[in-house]
Order: C-alpha cells, then sequence, then structure tokens
C-alpha cells in the first residue's frame, strides 16, 4: 500500500473543500465541474440520482441546482479521502444539509 505524503492530501483536502464551498455555498457547478474525471460516478437522495460518468453526473448536479438554488446550510459530519493516484482520489462523506425545493 503507498504511504501518501501529506502534500498530496492535503491537495485533495483543498479540492474537497472548493467542492462544498462550490456546491453548497455557491451553488455554481462551473466552480467545480473540471473537479471530476470522466469517470465519476456519484448517488444523490433522489430516486433518479445515481450517475456513472461525467456527463450525467454534471446533468444530475445541473438538476438540482435548477430545483435548489439557494446556499445549503450544511454540517460535515465525516469525510474520508482516499488517493488513488497523485491526481485522482475518492472521497466519502457524511453530512446534513437544508434546503427549499422549488415547486
Amino acid at each position: 500500500m503507498h504511504k501518501w505524503s501529506t502534500d498530496y492530501l492535503t491537495k485533495f483536502e483543498e479540492a474537497f473543500q472548493k467542492y462544498l464551498d462550490a456546491y453548497m455555498i455557491e451553488r455554481n457547478i462551473e466552480l467545480f465541474e473540471d473537479m471530476f474525471a470522466d469517470g465519476f460516478c456519484g448517488y444523490g437522495t433522489g430516486l433518479d440520482e445515481r450517475c456513472y460518468h461525467k456527463i450525467n453526473g454534471l446533468k444530475m448536479f445541473q438538476k438540482d441546482l435548477a430545483q435548489a438554488p439557494d446556499k445549503l446550510n450544511y454540517t460535515l459530519h465525516h469525510h474520508e479521502i482516499k488517493p488513488l493516484d497523485e491526481f485522482n482520489a475518492i472521497v466519502v462523506a457524511e453530512f446534513d444539509f437544508k434546503t427549499k425545493i422549488k415547486n
């Protein structure tokens, strides 16, 4: 198993915080869309909110931002960053947030 230097872990921590700020607070997809690899996959909180490719993930984010454009007040309970290589990592995070969904 590779032991990652503090520099790599700090880089990923900073990127994760940039994502949280852009998504939760700024609610601006343009600030984080370049962070995802083509193979990006993820899950949301809705029935059809899952993706296995960056293009579909960005569509999921766009839908989310359109339905709930206001800042999300969130509490991050726990997160772990698992580096895959020097440019990619997997983040597992638990957080609560409150929002208002239009319509």
